[in-house]
């Protein structure tokens, strides 16, 4: 268990990596890693300045949790990085679960909490003035996600790719902030989804994405094990399937795009 430290400027590492024929230099460093265990980080307060020079590329995370057999991440205060919490879990260990809990984020360049594989309970976190986006789920098995608060300069909501969601219920907890489906996201079983919740589609994109690492990634597509149950649904209170492009409900959801 880590609880209630302070974590000032992360530790970085330069590198040199070829760029356009050049050696450019490539920043990284992590304020804490947990790997291989179970337990709780809690209550940390973890700040990053800036590295010299003003523009590196810098590539640091707050909280990194990988291949973690049950780890909670609760409570923490990150400011600064550019994944401020991420959990990781790789093929060797696919029954790695994270809870994500009440963690406020801000100031960061890229993401502010994301996961990769695994299973995971995110809640009730905030995290906003995020670069990229202010959570990123890919290839992870979803147990619960409500009550999530936050912002994004480039998607403005809750990014799940390539998902399986383990929900009985999609909720309508923050208008602003809708869900964002990109690549097949599976739900097994009947789905409610809340009146008044939308929920958006990503198209398919470029592979030189940089949240993809050069991966394409196919449009959108929600692959549900039966049936939709809608309940209390009304004209009044729509439920709505449309595009991250459509600026006419759940606010703008792609400010990185500009006017598209």
């Amino acid at each position: 268990n880590v609880s209630n430290n302070q974590f000032k400027d992360n530790l970085i590492m330069e590198v040199m990596s070829p760029g356009d024929g050049e050696l450019t230099p490539v920043y990284f460093g992590v304020g804490m890693i947990v790997t291989n265990s179970s337990g709780t980080v809690q209550g940390n307060t973890l700040l990053n300045q800036p590295v010299e020079p003003a523009n590196p590329y810098v590539m640091t995370s707050g909280i990194q949790a990988l291949d973690c057999a049950e780890i909670t991440i609760s409570d923490n205060s990150l400011t600064g990085h550019m994944l401020a919490v991420n959990a990781e879990a790789t093929a060797e260990c696919p029954d790695a679960t994270a809870h994500i809990n009440s963690n406020t984020v801000e100031d960061c360049s890229f993401v502010g909490v994301s996961t990769s594989g695994g299973k995971v309970e995110v809640v009730d976190n905030t995290a906003f003035s995020c670069g990229y986006a202010p959570y990123l789920l890919h290839r992870s098995t979803v147990l619960s996600m409500p009550t999530n608060q936050g912002s994004g300069t480039y998607w403005n909501g809750r990014l799940l790719i390539d998902c399986t969601l383990l929900v009985q219920t999609i909720t309508n907890d923050n208008p602003g902030l809708p869900l964002l489906i990109y690549g097949t996201c599976h739900v097994p079983n009947p789905l409610a989804i809340e009146p008044g919740t939308t929920l958006k589609f990503l198209p398919t994109m470029e592979s030189s994405n940089p949240m993809l690492s050069g991966e394409s990634v196919e449009a959108g597509m929600l692959d549900i094990g039966g049936a939709i149950i809608a309940p209390g649904a009304s004209p009044e209170e729509r439920i709505t399937f449309t595009s991250v492009r459509d600026d006419s409900v759940g606010g703008d959801s792609n400010p990185g795009e500009g006017e598209v």
